[in-house]
């Protein structure tokens, strides 16, 4: 698994069978989904067929090649209203959050820097710049893989939170 770096995507999405696969993944290591409505819903395009509205959010939690634990929240594309099938958007690590952790992506590379406040004016990386290495998909996009649990240097912590109906975990 891992995130489609995708700085066009304002917000971080994600289809309902990635989050299933996901928190498959990261529930029996203590690290279970939490479920949040949105406060407005959202409606997002360019997504596979057409318009879909989104109501829900996934906080979930992957692991990084450095062993680091992420926590990244995802708009959930839900399933089609009509036929059940889950949505198959991969998760898309969007503009917001990257703003959020100043992130710089070479895109040469994939190498990712998350530069700290007020240092990016810098040319040389400042101390405290943290990097994270991207891998090319087969499609030629960079996906920052979070599937790396047997790396996991840290410990479970939070609350499980049920899914929305429709957006259960199987």
């Amino acid at each position: 698994e891992g995130l489609l770096v995708d700085c066009g995507a304002v917000w971080d999405l994600a289809g309902s069978e990635h989050v299933r696969r996901q928190s498959a993944a990261a529930l029996p290591r203590g690290f279970p989904t939490q479920w949040s409505e949105l406060d407005k819903p959202r409606q997002m395009s360019g997504v596979g067929k057409g318009a879909v509205t989104c109501s829900h959010q996934a906080t979930e939690h992957g692991v990084i090649e450095t062993g680091e634990l992420i926590t990244y929240s995802p708009t959930v594309v839900p399933p089609d209203p009509v036929t059940g099938e889950p949505s198959q958007l991969p998760a898309l690590y969007g503009l917001n959050s990257m703003a959020a952790e100043n992130v710089y992506v070479g895109t040469k590379n994939g190498f990712m820097a998350l530069v700290p406040d007020g240092a990016d004016d810098k040319i040389v990386w400042p101390p405290g710049t943290r990097f994270r290495q991207c891998e090319k998909a087969p499609s030629g996009h960079w996906i920052l893989v979070i599937s790396h649990w047997d790396k996991l240097h840290q410990k479970a912590t939070g609350k499980h939170i049920v899914p929305p109906p429709g957006l259960q975990t199987q």
